[in-house]
């Protein structure tokens, strides 16, 4: 979908210039080609030649970062100064609220979803990683740490944990290939037998949202095996597809940051796309993909913003 500031009262476009429909890889423009099952269709009766208007319709969640000239977050928008356009046409907002860090739900959950990627890329990849880590609040938020090679790999559950979370993406974005094989091997065998026997290695309990947010993350790991397996499709989207359909049996808003060099474009890519499009669409996950060979700094300023729900506006 796209966002249309012409459209907007000349008291509100003077001031507003940044959404976070600006994505950076293709699923930004997927969010058209998934809208368009929104179109009305025209079909024939097959009886008295009468005219029948089917319309499929598809509720989206939109992300929104605002602000003014000077910078500062615009907190009082009214779905009347917000145009969405969807291949041309106009296009009814349901909903907008406000959602800040200070009166949205505790223990919101991020994940970090990195792509095979060369060197260079890696490097770029761990320096927005780590810029991003640290414009979220220390407090109500959950960050995993996921990378594909081959399959979904975990590096680190959902945790508060800052420092623990900068080490996966350390050792993920790394050159070290021993230290990438050991960190997830061991990461996940560890989950594994916490989520089954419900006490950690020292024997202490799991709490119950501990241990069923470590069943999702396990349950990702196996969907997209799955999905590669039975689907034939590349890994990486293999893996958006499963944490998207996992999540969605979590309550509350989601984000997932991936982090790629690029997809490899073949005759399944499309369809994939928008079958994850819809996924995380139902499950309120909201996708946010960083091209790592090359980023917009207003882009990733509004992903971070975003990120961290701080000042951001959910519309449906």
């Amino acid at each position: 979908m796209l966002f249309d500031a012409n459209r907007l009262p000349t008291s509100t476009q003077k001031i507003v210039f940044l959404v976070s429909a600006l994505l950076l890889t293709p699923f930004g423009r997927s969010q058209v080609a998934a809208g368009n099952n929104a179109t009305g269709k025209t079909q024939s009766a097959a009886a008295g030649g009468s005219t029948a208007i089917v319309r499929n319709v598809q509720e989206v969640s939109l992300d929104l970062a605002v602000h003014n000239k000077k910078n500062k977050a615009v907190l009082d928008l009214k779905p009347a100064d917000i145009a969405v356009i969807d291949n041309g046409s106009p296009v009814e907002i349901s909903d907008l609220h406000l959602v800040s860090g200070a009166n949205a739900a505790a223990d919101h959950l991020i994940t970090f979803v990195f792509d095979q990627m060369g060197p260079s890329a890696s490097t770029n990849a761990r320096s927005i990683a780590t810029k991003t880590l640290k414009m979220i609040p220390e407090r109500g938020f959950r960050i995993a740490v996921l990378g594909v090679n081959g399959r979904l790999r975990l590096f680190q559950e959902f945790t508060s944990d800052r420092q623990a979370v900068a080490k996966a993406i350390n050792v993920l974005t790394g050159e070290n290939e021993a230290a990438y094989k050991a960190a997830t091997t061991a990461t996940e065998k560890r989950v594994m037998s916490e989520a089954q026997a419900g006490t950690d290695g020292s024997g202490r309990q799991v709490s119950p949202a501990d241990r069923s947010l470590e069943q999702a993350v396990l349950s990702s790991l196996r969907e997209s095996e799955r999905i590669i397996q039975n689907q034939s499709s590349q890994p990486s989207l293999a893996a958006l597809s499963a944490v998207a359909e996992v999540q969605s049996a979590i309550r509350g808003r989601k984000v997932v940051v991936y982090f790629t060099q690029g997809l490899e474009v073949d005759v399944n890519t499309g369809d994939m796309v928008r079958s994850i499009v819809a996924a995380a669409n139902r499950a309120g996950v909201s996708i946010y993909a960083i091209n790592t060979s090359g980023v917009d700094p207003r882009a990733f300023e509004s992903l971070t913003q975003t990120v961290a729900g701080v000042n951001s506006m959910n519309g449906h």
